[in-house]
């Protein structure tokens, strides 16, 4: 169980950043794997540890943007509130279709068809032309917080559909990917801490001892894949991402 655990956790750590959905491979491997984690707390604690990857890979920028907003400044201000309405789709849309998305959880051939799908969003980057770039506001924030929406499938890859739609929105690569994470940041952590409500007890097989070790693990290939993410999206061969979704989708769909 130990190497199970520790191979998810690499899984988590990679496929959370590098745009090829985290979800879509969490859960078919544990399809393949026979990994049962009752009420969704493998998948709670892998992504603890992504957080903490980008709150440490983020710290400068995150630091600057809390004390332009203390000292009230303008750029910092119009970001902050293009982060707070980014959110709001997700907050509004998931309440209400919860079990919707919980249900999809169980079903790899639904994630391997949405792996398909990643793939044709991100290949739809070789049609981004260079052009004026865009700062972040509120209404590019509640755009790609609509784009956000469907990374609640499993299979959708979040930063692939919020980087691609701040890429076609305008926003620079830089931009793009900051924005992308940060705004994770609180969705991430709320729905962390809801679910580990939720957890009234763990699996025999499972120890606190094998999460904490998936959650370091998954933080620390998570931060080496940030910054792979960084370089490939500066190089301009993001797309070459949407080719191995959709190979991944296909032979998803034979295995199940």
């Amino acid at each position: 169980m130990w190497l199970r655990i520790l191979f998810l956790a690499v899984l988590q750590g990679v496929t959370e950043f590098i745009p090829v959905s985290s979800s879509g491979h969490l859960v078919m491997f544990k399809h393949l794997l026979n990994v049962d984690a009752p009420g969704h707390a493998l998948e709670v604690v892998l992504h603890i540890g992504s957080l903490v990857s980008i709150l440490v890979f983020f710290r400068q920028r995150i630091i600057c943007w809390c004390k332009g907003l203390l000292a009230r400044e303008r750029t910092a201000g119009r970001f902050v509130a293009a982060l707070l309405v980014s959110m709001l789709p997700v907050v509004i849309v998931y309440p209400l279709l919860h079990n919707f998305f919980a249900d999809a959880f169980d079903r790899p051939r639904l994630a391997a068809v949405m792996l398909i799908w990643t793939g044709l969003v991100l290949l739809s980057l070789l049609l981004v032309r260079n052009r004026r770039q865009r700062e972040p506001d509120a209404f590019r924030g509640g755009m790609i917080g609509l784009a956000q929406v469907l990374a609640l499938l499993p299979g959708v890859s979040r930063s692939g559909m919020t980087i691609t739609a701040g890429r076609h929105l305008g926003l620079s690569a830089d931009d793009a990917v900051e924005f992308s994470f940060l705004m994770s940041i609180p969705l991430l952590a709320g729905a962390g801490l809801l679910q580990l409500l939720k957890v009234e007890s763990m699996p025999p097989d499972i120890s606190g001892a094998m999460l904490f070790a998936g959650a370091v693990v998954s933080a620390v290939t998570g931060y080496v894949a940030l910054h792979v993410l960084v370089k490939v999206l500066k190089s301009g061969r993001f797309w070459v991402f949407g080719c191995y979704c959709l190979v991944a989708g296909v032979a998803g769909l034979l295995l199940f």
